[in-house]
């Protein structure tokens, strides 16, 4: 009975197919992606990655850009910069035109003037560099170049290990004076009203054995009785020892550095080699800086000029 009764009333209950509870309308936004929230994310992560890549380049680039690194770096005395100049391969005739432009002029000479300045005023300095091609060649020319306007002065090539350098490769030189097959006379080269070049000669033994030799001293201190001034021009450090030795019978040692290429660290472990042999350390020159690096009040001059140059003046009318 109770069955029969449920199924009268399940026969009597009209169910509808459907309830609508809301209608159906058009969204008016779509609910993902939430392009508000990516777009923040993003944000984030990029300046995250970007500091840490900031943080990562600043432990690993440990190069010398400019010229204060110097001092704060290698604890050395900057005695001058030289900016980026010309493509030219030929040396001498990037001597030339960095002399004859007025301001870039200055920059050497007041390489000059430091070493002028300084106390005792070194008469005869050696010339070197971490690497090779950083440059050293040129300076010591365009120095010696500097020192010769008013200065009787003498430049040596004593780059043996390069093939380059500042005398030709043929050319009879200082190694034939010291094995006595020339005299000083014969080898001397006047490159100007002040200014002599003493060739490297072509060495037919090791160079160690010469630069210790009792000869070379020798003939270094007759030299300095001629030349009111004598750079000498080694190969660099990581080459030879030529560098060492010449220096211990010279007044000091002038590093050459190119920027943004050697490491601080390393240029510092070199420089404490020098300085546990008791070699004296003149100071430093940034070569090939960058213009926007540039710190001396020529460097300023120069950059002055380049900015002056670029603005047109416009016509009244």
């Amino acid at each position: 009975y109770q069955r029969a009764h449920e199924l009268a009333l399940s026969v009597s209950l009209d169910q509808p197919d459907a309830v609508i509870s809301d209608p159906a309308v058009p969204p008016e936004r779509p609910a993902k992606p939430n392009k508000a929230l990516l777009w923040i994310i993003s944000v984030v992560l990029v300046t995250l990655i970007y500091l840490v890549w900031l943080i990562v380049g600043a432990a690993l680039h440990n190069t010398l850009s400019s010229m204060s690194q110097l001092a704060k770096s290698l604890n050395l005395k900057a005695l001058g910069e030289l900016p980026l100049f010309g493509e030219s391969t030929d040396r001498r005739q990037t001597v030339q035109q960095l002399l004859n432009d007025p301001l870039r002029a200055d920059m050497i000479h007041a390489i000059r003037t430091q070493l002028l300045l300084a106390s005792p005023s070194p008469a005869v300095l050696t010339l070197t560099s971490a690497e090779s091609g950083e440059g050293r060649s040129l300076v010591a020319e365009a120095l010696a170049s500097s020192f010769a306007i008013d200065q009787p002065t003498l430049l040596i090539d004593m780059d043996y290990v390069n093939n380059g350098g500042l005398s030709a490769t043929n050319a009879p030189g200082l190694a034939e004076v010291l094995q006595g097959s020339k005299t000083l006379d014969e080898v001397l080269i006047k490159q100007g009203a002040h200014l002599t070049l003493l060739p490297r000669g072509k060495l037919s033994g090791s160079t160690l054995l010469m630069l210790t030799s009792s000869s070379f001293a020798t003939l270094l201190q007759t030299l300095r009785q001629h030349y009111a001034r004598i750079i000498i021009d080694t190969p660099a450090l990581s080459q030879a020892q030529d560098s060492q030795l010449i220096a211990r019978q010279t007044d000091g040692v002038v590093l050459i550095a190119q920027a943004e290429r050697s490491q601080a660290s390393e240029l510092q472990a070199m420089l404490e080699t020098l300085k546990r042999e008791q070699i004296h350390l003149v100071g430093a020159v940034l070569n090939k800086v960058n213009d926007n690096n540039l710190e001396s009040r020529e460097g300023d001059r120069l950059i002055h000029q380049h900015v002056g140059e670029l603005i047109t003046p416009v016509k009244s009318r």
